[in-house]
């Protein structure tokens, strides 16, 4: 059969398939032969494509990467680059967060904290009591010492002081120290606490005095007579005089003003040391009984109890619960209100 192509393609009907042919059609033979030739090609089986190694293989574009891949027999959609990347961040930034809170935490602990060791802050100590029991042992002797007055008189204070003054007061001044480091400014603020005065008096007293008199008479009589007179003497009194101006009372004429606010926060926070001076109670009580104070190695371990409640607030954001505690009514970046606070 003949077919005239009136254009540059020819069609063919097959099985309702209309098949392109882009050939131009002259003969019935021409276009048998390449119908044949389409047959034989539809009956042969369709070759793979060539398999392409996994690494040398194109990725899709992102947007068409959102599968579903089973895992263990679940369902789990594949998280994209962008929101990992963005989880990522997220938690390094709330882990960075947690530790410069911890580390700001820390700080301030530090920066209230006593900065010499235990050992030189109770030995400083000790040796400033040894001082006191010096004043005591004075004043104990004064009549032995002074002897000849018809009385003493005495106006006492008490001897004691606060240790956290003391420590406070040197770690503003020297920041660390040493027993032997502190010597002179031990010195120093013993004379301006303790004043001790020895005053000598003279009273004009008058004593009762009887006296006797004897006289003879014309007659050669021997008459006596008895009265009394008032003696006037010296009475000798030695007035001992003891005054004790509290550390606190007189720091400010030692330290600058930044010294003195190191010192008040100090006090404040009792060095975070509470108990190193023994006493047994966590107050800034004054205390000089070191009795029952435990040792490792020379050295009084400190309160880690601040410590402890420190590492219990890692997280907070904002430190809300310190500053307004402590009476402002927004944020502020003072440590001394977390410290207060705990």
């Amino acid at each position: 059969m003949s077919i005239t192509c009136t254009t540059r393609r020819c069609m063919r009907t097959r099985s309702l398939q209309v098949t392109p042919y882009p050939v131009s059609c002259r003969s019935s033979k021409s276009s048998g032969s390449m119908l044949r030739q389409q047959r034989r090609a539809a009956q042969l089986p369709q070759r793979k494509p060539p398999r392409i190694p996994a690494r040398q293989r194109r990725k899709p574009p992102r947007k068409q990467r959102k599968r579903l891949l089973l895992w263990g027999g679940t369902r789990r959609a594949l998280v994209s680059p962008l929101p990992r990347c963005s989880y990522f961040i997220m938690v390094s930034a709330g882990l960075s967060s947690c530790g410069a809170m911890f580390s700001g935490m820390m700080n301030g602990v530090l920066g209230t904290s006593y900065t010499s060791e235990d050992s030189d802050l109770v030995a400083t100590e000790n040796n400033y009591a040894a001082k006191e029991t010096e004043l005591q042992q004075r004043i104990d002797n004064i009549e032995r010492d002074n002897p000849g007055y018809d009385e003493y008189r005495y106006d006492l204070d008490n001897i004691g002081h606060n240790p956290h003054e003391l420590a406070s007061y040197l770690t503003a001044l020297l920041q660390s120290y040493t027993p032997q480091s502190a010597q002179a400014e031990l010195n120093r603020v013993f004379d301006k606490q303790y004043t001790l005065t020895l005053t000598e008096e003279i009273e004009v007293r008058y004593r009762t005095e009887t006296r006797t008199d004897t006289w003879t008479d014309e007659d050669g009589n021997s008459h006596s007579d008895t009265y009394t007179v008032e003696v006037p003497y010296n009475y000798y009194i030695l007035n001992v005089k003891l005054t004790n101006r509290p550390i606190n009372s007189f720091v400010s004429e030692l330290l600058t003003a930044e010294q003195l606010e190191m010192y008040r926060v100090y006090l404040e926070t009792s060095g975070n040391k509470p108990l190193i001076f023994g006493g047994g109670s966590p107050d800034v009580s004054a205390s000089e009984d070191l009795s029952g104070v435990q040792f490792v190695n020379g050295t009084r371990p400190g309160n880690t109890a601040i410590v402890d409640i420190a590492k219990r607030q890692v997280g907070n954001v904002g430190g809300q619960p310190y500053w307004s505690w402590y009476g402002f009514n927004s944020r502020v970046e003072w440590c001394a209100c977390f410290v207060s606070w705990c």
